[in-house]
């Protein structure tokens, strides 16, 4: 497993297998989040992809970017954990933000594949209409429902 934290600022384009297709794993909910990553390992397992799992951490404006109310090492623990039920290496980039899409969409290159998961229901969750936003931009996005 790598791990790539980031605390403080926010790393536009992280080091990446070059030649490798990747597919990018936007952390929601925890149970949103997990079914998501099975979903990419599936996707990666078969297209010999490397696994990026993205938490745009949004910091209130009471308070400055690089001292979140969430302490950052607090989500790397929650997110190796989460990577540690994939069976294959997952890079994770924890970014602090204000504005958590487009935080998302600076993490991910053109032609890569966005894995979303969501809870299912008739109301379009925050989930949804992220990845609704991501698809707008020209990211192919696959929904992961649980």
């Amino acid at each position: 497993m790598t791990i790539v934290p980031k605390s403080g600022s926010i790393s536009r384009r992280p080091p990446r297998e070059p030649g490798k297709l990747h597919v990018n794993v936007v952390c929601t909910t925890p149970e949103a989040t997990r079914n998501a990553l099975r979903e990419a390992g599936r996707l990666a397992g078969n297209l010999d992809a490397q696994i990026c799992l993205i938490a745009a951490q949004t910091v209130p404006y009471p308070l400055p970017l690089g001292r979140p109310d969430v302490p950052v090492e607090f989500t790397l623990d929650w997110l190796v954990g989460l990577a540690g039920e994939v069976n294959q290496a997952v890079r994770i980039v924890v970014t602090l933000c204000r504005d958590r899409n487009q935080a998302v969409l600076e993490q991910i290159r053109p032609g890569e594949l966005v894995v979303i998961g969501h809870t299912a229901g008739w109301w379009r969750s925050d989930s949804l209409r992220l990845g609704d936003w991501l698809g707008e931009q020209g990211i192919s996005v696959v929904y992961a429902a649980h």
